[in-house]
């Protein structure tokens, strides 16, 4: 490879390294599924960059220019009869070679500077995504009781009957990770991978086992038979199709050494072997529904009155596992209601928060399930920006000082409706925003100051000096 190929060949390099592939994901459910990574995030696979040997630069004047030079170039240079131009013309070959080694060298720096970027970028991803599924149970102030030093206080006896009997226990529960798109490959080809290894211990075992009750029996080896199974084993070893276990496959199944080997424990075996089974599976019906299976759903549903989801799958017929079927029916089918919230809807919402609440936490999917109809968003909403605060909100108009106060606070915080509040103590949030965005907004001009308006400013600060602007803020709202 000649130096103008090595150097196309570099910036080639630089090109595919900046470049990422973009594949389009077609999986839904992402509170469980993260298109936002691939497999080259992981690892730099998916290009090899040439280990280009460095020149020292200060060497570089001490090369014999003849040395450097071609046949062509010399049988050139010979034809040369000035000697003052030939020595030039080895000088100008000289430097050319040099700013060739110094352009490698460059190109080399970059190359080091585009891997740390992009070392630097994973482990800020990395940092970002363990900050997201970081544990929010400090937010609900729980636990109440620790020890001096921040730990979990030891069990009770409390703790652990519910231990005993099998009962899930909060302070147990592991944190729950995103599937990114290359670890559901690696899951895909793990559960394949130990599937066949499976089908061939069983085929083995079985032909030990008819092996060692022939010889005990005394009977003679059935060759054909055994043949038949160690052919099975042929095939099933050289075959190159993927194969997976049948839906509901109950046998058990190696998901450690899955979770292990494919996955290097990200996930624990518990969470490879539900994902697999409740969605992954490729038997599995993803599908859009039909109206004949909404329908459906919706009798077995009434029938069982929302529970035992497994029974509802298995009798819609339709490879549906209960997770699919589950959510689908509270996403598409159970529709929320909206519009105003009635009387009856309020006093109902205020009882329910006045008997779940626990000092400051609402555990609002439990009022939510109690309520029925509503999203936990929209009771949140109602509670928060309308009846908690219903003492001590006046009512009517807001006053000139009051439109005054918000130009000063948009400047302070911009729309930033909940810091606003805190130098409203008699508003709503509600009632702050909508004043705000329906009339302040929009009566505050835009664009340059006119000549009119420079006058009255000059005339404010001689009358007033640089004080009591809200007076002037107050001519120029009311004014024209």
């Amino acid at each position: 490879m000649d130096e103008v190929q090595e150097l196309r060949e570099i910036d080639r390099l630089i090109i595919e390294q900046k470049l990422e592939p973009e594949d389009p994901d077609d999986l839904e459910y992402t509170e469980f599924i993260d298109d936002g990574d691939n497999e080259s995030d992981e690892s730099d696979e998916d290009y090899e960059i040439p280990d280009y040997q460095k020149s020292d630069i200060s060497k570089f004047g001490t090369y014999k220019p003849v040395s450097i030079l071609s046949e062509n170039e010399k049988k050139l240079i010979d034809m040369c009869k000035d000697q003052d131009l030939k020595e030039m013309l080895l000088l100008n070959r000289q430097k050319n070679f040099q700013l060739i080694q110094l352009f490698k060298n460059i190109k080399d720096q970059l190359i080091e500077c585009q891997e740390s970027i992009t070392e630097k970028e994973k482990l800020v991803k990395e940092l970002k995504c363990a900050k997201r599924v970081s544990n929010k149970i400090w937010r609900i102030g729980r636990p109440y009781f620790k020890t001096v030093d921040n730990y979990y206080c030891p069990r009770n006896q409390d703790v652990v009957l519910k231990d005993k009997r099998g009962e899930i226990l909060y302070y147990d529960m592991t944190t729950s990770h995103k599937w990114f798109k290359y670890e559901i490959k690696r899951l895909n080809a793990g559960v394949a991978f130990h599937y066949k290894m499976r089908r061939l211990d069983e085929l083995h075992q079985t032909i030990q086992e008819k092996e060692k009750i022939m010889i005990s029996s005394g009977q003679a080896i059935d060759s054909k038979e055994i043949s038949e199974l160690k052919n099975m084993i042929q095939i099933i070893s050289n075959d190159n199709e993927v194969v997976y276990p049948p839906l509901n496959y109950n046998d058990a199944f190696e998901w450690s050494r899955i979770a292990t080997n494919f996955l290097n424990d990200k996930f624990t075996p518990e969470d490879c072997e539900i994902f697999w089974n409740i969605y992954l599976h490729p038997n599995a019906n993803k599908d859009l529904w039909t109206k004949e299976e909404n329908d459906k759903l919706s009798s077995l549903v009434d029938k069982y009155k929302s529970q035992n989801w497994d029974l509802i799958a298995q009798e819609l017929g339709n490879n549906r596992t209960a997770f699919i079927a589950l959510m689908h029916y509270f996403r598409n089918i159970v529709i929320p209601k909206g519009g105003r919230f009635t009387p009856a809807e309020d006093k109902l919402l205020l009882d329910l928060v006045n008997v779940f609440r626990q000092g400051n936490y609402t555990p609002w999917h439990r009022v939510a399930y109690h309520f029925g109809g509503r999203t936990k968003c929209q009771l949140f909403n109602r509670y928060r920006y309308f009846l908690s605060c219903q003492e001590g909100i006046l009512r009517g108009k807001f006053t000139i000082a009051e439109d005054i106060l918000m130009m000063v606070l948009v400047d302070r915080f911009g729309r930033r409706f909940s810091e606003w509040k805190t130098y409203f103590p008699n508003r709503s949030h509600v009632q702050i925003k909508a004043r705000y965005t329906s009339n302040v907004d929009k009566a505050l001009k835009k664009g340059s100051f006119t000549l009119d308006e420079d006058k009255k400013i000059l005339k404010h600060v001689e009358e007033y000096g640089t004080n009591k602007w809200a007076l002037l803020v107050k001519m120029f709202i009311y004014s024209g």
